[in-house]
């Protein structure tokens, strides 16, 4: 399942123009800003089968936990879409790579702008 899972990212990463090096990097901005690009992910659901947590899953093969708050809450739509999310990378409480969300701009909205919040 997780060879997939990478298969599909590949996969989705490929439509986005550019070379392939310069999409995979991590790009660490000013202020502590980080830009990753990745497919979102579910990460837990309840038990009615409603995602509670989301993630991003990028091409190295990390997978970094997004905050759900006021701004992290706008990716939820955006399972099974690659995006590229600007914010400040943690560790959370459990030890998982997190990324609070400042900005973020999915796949769709590549030739419309960014979707920010």
């Amino acid at each position: 399942m997780a060879q997939g899972m990478l298969q599909l990212i590949h996969h989705e990463l490929s439509r986005f123009p550019g070379k392939r090096r310069e999409r995979d990097r991590v790009f660490r901005g000013k202020r502590g800003m980080t830009k990753i690009k990745g497919l979102v992910v579910p990460q837990s659901w309840d038990e009615k089968g409603d995602i509670l947590e989301i993630a991003v899953d990028t091409p190295d093969e990390k997978r970094y936990q997004i905050v759900l708050d006021e701004t992290g809450r706008y990716l939820m739509p955006f399972v099974r879409t690659v995006v590229e999310v600007t914010g400040r990378v943690h560790r959370d409480r459990l030890g998982r790579l997190a990324i609070s969300v400042e900005s973020f701009e999915s796949e769709s909205q590549a030739g419309s702008g960014k979707g920010s919040c």
